[in-house]
């Protein structure tokens, strides 16, 4: 995990305004200032290696994780909040919004389990008609949740038509980035969206799967379009390095996939066999 946050601390000076030399003094320059963003970023990564140790200890143990499961889902939405205000909206250090975090919080579950149903689908054994059509009910809510949140935060932004919010949209919607946006709405919610509706295509592996790689196909543009506006000139170079991310975690999972998710850690019933 920390391998892929290379990319990001290589372009972290260009992208955000309050990190160059020449950034004038912000009110909120106590929360964003380079040492505190260095630190929660570093607080954030070992939480998530924590969680990630704690779960994959718990594996194969139902109680233990029906245990552990409300406490990390309970740290991993917090953290996950405040990193994404760190990542993503302190790009604009004046922009604010009260549900920047649940919009990013929403998508992280959509695309979390997109990944696992994927997983499911392609894994050895046929997939269980129930649990795939669970799935793809969660995906469903996962995306409808979504959209609803990122509609409303654009909704009260143009509604209350303030200069310093309206700022955060007006790059992301000029110089073609609008059609992006057209783009991601279609990938990311009405295309899956229409996809898992019928109760048939909830049955089929086929239909879900291409519904889950929607999702994550558009999750990422939807990521770009986020940050690569306010790029500028290393628009180019940001790409470059998100895809090569990208496929490092792709590699990752992959790798964990074919060795049947037995990690280095090893599973509960494993140490006890």
């Amino acid at each position: 995990m920390p391998l892929f946050v290379i990319p990001y601390a290589l372009t972290a000076q260009r992208m955000y305004p309050w990190l160059q030399a020449d950034a004038g003094r912000l009110d909120n320059a106590l929360y964003l200032n380079a040492l505190a963003f260095v630190l929660r970023g570093v607080i954030y990564l070992l939480i998530w290696l924590v969680l990630a140790v704690l779960v994959t200890r718990a594996a194969g143990d139902a109680k233990e994780l029906e245990g552990l499961a409300p406490p990390a889902l309970i740290v991993l939405a917090l953290t996950a909040t405040f990193a994404a205000i760190d990542a993503l909206m302190s790009l604009d250090p004046t922009f604010a919004s009260s549900i920047f975090g649940l919009v990013q919080i929403s998508e992280i579950g959509a695309l979390s389990l997109s990944i696992a149903t994927l997983a499911l689908i392609f894994s050895s054994a046929p997939p269980d008609p129930e649990a795939l059509r669970q799935l793809a009910r969660l995906l469903l809510a996962f995306i409808i949740l979504w959209s609803y949140l990122a509609f409303m935060q654009l909704l009260i932004v143009w509604q209350s038509d303030l200069p310093h919010e309206t700022a955060w949209y007006l790059p992301r919607w000029r110089q073609g980035w609008a059609i992006v946006a057209g783009l991601i709405a279609f990938v990311h919610f009405f295309a899956p969206f229409f996809t898992l509706l019928s109760s048939k295509a909830q049955h089929s592996p086929k239909a879900v799967g291409f519904a889950a790689a929607l999702i994550i196909i558009g999750g990422i543009l939807h990521q770009f379009w986020l940050v690569a506006p306010f790029a500028g000139a290393n628009s180019g170079m940001i790409a470059l390095l998100t895809l090569s991310a990208l496929l490092a975690m792709a590699c990752t999972s992959l790798l964990v996939t074919r060795g049947k998710g037995r990690l280095w850690i090893g599973s509960r019933r494993e140490r006890n066999a």
